[in-house]
């Protein structure tokens, strides 16, 4: 039974410009959107969260201020980096399957 229209959405991989602001950290899909063709994105997700958590613990140890954006930046330079990697890997693939 059809119980409505089939619908398309177009699947789009992108990055936030910023991964930190003050007082707030991205993490997984709020911070990047990746193709699910390889299942990659919560392998991601998960890699920000456990970045971001060990960041935060070494800031606290260190007496620092945890929601500083200033703090936050290595955070966001490496995820960010992580980030582009695989979304432009993921695009190879999406074009070699594809065939563009």
């Amino acid at each position: 039974e059809v119980v409505g229209e089939r619908a398309a959405f177009p699947l789009k991989m992108r990055y936030a410009r910023d991964f930190v602001v003050e007082r707030v950290a991205l993490v997984g899909d709020a911070a990047h959107t990746i193709h699910p063709l390889a299942g990659q994105g919560v392998n991601l997700g998960l890699l920000d969260a456990a970045s971001l958590a060990q960041e935060v613990l070494t800031l606290w140890k260190q007496g620092q201020d945890i929601g500083s954006k200033r703090n936050l930046r290595g955070y966001e330079r490496w995820r960010k980096a992580e980030a582009a990697k695989m979304i432009a890997a993921m695009q190879g693939f999406r074009d070699l399957f594809s065939g563009g």
